[in-house]
């Protein structure tokens, strides 16, 4: 049986603020490299790797091509342990709304 909702100051989730530029543009890159893994199909294999982006939770992180991640951010990928890759902001990734 439902019941009626009583409300509570705690469930209030604060809005985070992004800054948005005249095209409806935010920066966000990637924080680290949580895992890697190979996708394998019927005739290759893919190698991908796990990242948690700026402004988003591990809950969020997405797979991505580990070769373009290789390309664009080398930074991540200076240390051999997945768990142990360093954490730099150097270049932005742009998105839009």
């Amino acid at each position: 049986m439902l019941r009626k909702y009583e409300p509570d100051p705690s469930h209030v989730l604060r809005p985070e603020e992004v800054e948005l530029d005249s095209s409806l543009s935010y920066v966000e890159y990637p924080i680290q490299i949580l895992n890697r893994k190979d996708k394998q199909l019927r005739n290759k294999t893919i190698p991908l790797v796990m990242v948690q982006w700026s402004r988003h939770g591990r809950e969020e992180a997405t797979w991505e091509l580990e070769a373009k991640m290789r390309q664009e951010w080398p930074h991540l990928f200076e240390t051999e342990s997945v768990s142990q890759y360093s954490i730099y902001v150097d270049f932005p990734m742009y998105y839009q709304w």
